[in-house]
C-alpha cells in the first residue's frame, strides 16, 4: 500500500498484514496528494481506529476490514468500516470497551482518537449497525 506519507504507508501495511495473518478481509484505499497531520496525530488515528477493527472483526468468522483516505477539496476524509458481532456499548454518545481483561487499560483508544481529532480541527463521525461499525473523520489538510 503506498500513499504520500511513508508513516501512512507503514501503519496500513502493518495492520494489512495483520488482518491477512488472521484471515480477515481487508481493503484499503488511498487517494490523497499530501498529509498536513502530525506524525503524533495520524499515529493515533490509524493504529487506535485499526487495532480496534482489527479486534473486532477477528470477532466475526468472515471478518472484514474497508479502510478510505482520499482528499475531498480541502479536507482529507478518512473512513474505516469493519464487520463485529458484538453489542455496541455507548452511553451519551461514549463509546466503552468490550474487553474483559485489565479493564482499566481499554476504552481509551476512541478517547485519544476523538483527542487527536479535535487537535487538528476536525470532525469525527461514529455510525455503528448491527454488523458494521463505520467511523468517519473529516481533518483540515491543505498548504
Amino acid at each position: 500500500i503506498e500513499s504520500p506519507s511513508v508513516l501512512v504507508s507503514a501503519i496500513l501495511n502493518e495492520k494489512s498484514m495483520l488482518a491477512q495473518q488472521k484471515n480477515i478481509t481487508c481493503e484499503i484505499t488511498c487517494a490523497f496528494p499530501y498529509l498536513e497531520a502530525d506524525d503524533f496525530a495520524i499515529t493515533t488515528i490509524l493504529g487506535n481506529l485499526l487495532d480496534n477493527a482489527l479486534t473486532a472483526a477477528a470477532k466475526c468468522s468472515k471478518g472484514w476490514i474497508h479502510v478510505s483516505l482520499r482528499q475531498a477539496d480541502m479536507l482529507l476524509l478518512i473512513t474505516v468500516d469493519n464487520s463485529h458481532q458484538e453489542t455496541i456499548r455507548e452511553k451519551d454518545g461514549v463509546f466503552t470497551s468490550t474487553k474483559t481483561e485489565q479493564v482499566h487499560l481499554h476504552g481509551i483508544g476512541i478517547k485519544n482518537v476523538e483527542r487527536a481529532v479535535k487537535q487538528l480541527n476536525g470532525e469525527m463521525k461514529i455510525s455503528p449497525t448491527e454488523d458494521t461499525f463505520h467511523v468517519k473523520i473529516s481533518l483540515p489538510n491543505y498548504r
